[in-house]
């Protein structure tokens, strides 16, 4: 019986932690993000999304070669630093995505850190002259890294809320 009891109240709880998360997804979402929202005739039905790794190198110049078709029948997603790669001016991604909070912290004791996200920052801001959505998290949307970048009028910045749901 007393097992029993236990297990109701792990779930009980679980159920409101998820109730909880769910009210925290619905309170920081933009209700004009869902009412305007609205999917983007010109997006193609293929998404290339170029990770960072090893493995990689090995595939640059296949999606290079995809990039540059004539009828170009994908759209290219990458992500944190890719733009500081020789490749991002020759393959042109129409997205990108920086989720981690590295890039939108004020200056870190890591030197490391703030040198990676000035390089970032100043790839991006310099060769990004096509059309490109940015994609960020909700929080960082008034960082100075966001910011910056917005002084680009190329780059489209796309706040993403990305409250936990466990």
């Amino acid at each position: 019986m007393r097992t029993h009891a236990k297990a109701i109240h792990r779930r009980t709880v679980k159920l409101f932690e998820i109730l909880q998360h769910f009210a925290l997804i619905l309170l920081f979402t933009r209700l004009k993000y869902i009412w305007n929202w609205k999917p983007k005739r010109e997006t193609r039905d293929t998404l290339v999304i170029i990770g960072n790794g090893p493995s990689l190198q090995g595939e640059l110049d296949l999606i290079r070669r995809i990039a540059n078709t004539e009828n170009n029948f994908c759209d290219i997603l990458c992500v944190n630093s890719f733009a500081e790669s020789a490749y991002y001016s020759d393959i042109k991604p129409a997205k990108y995505i920086i989720m981690d909070p590295l890039f939108f912290g004020e200056k870190s004791v890591n030197d490391l850190v703030n040198i990676k996200r000035e390089e970032t920052l100043n790839s991006l801001l310099g060769k990004t002259n096509w059309p490109l959505s940015l994609y960020i998290p909700r929080f960082y949307e008034k960082s100075s890294f966001a910011q910056r970048l917005s002084a680009n009028r190329f780059i489209q910045i796309i706040p993403l809320n990305n409250t936990a749901l466990s």
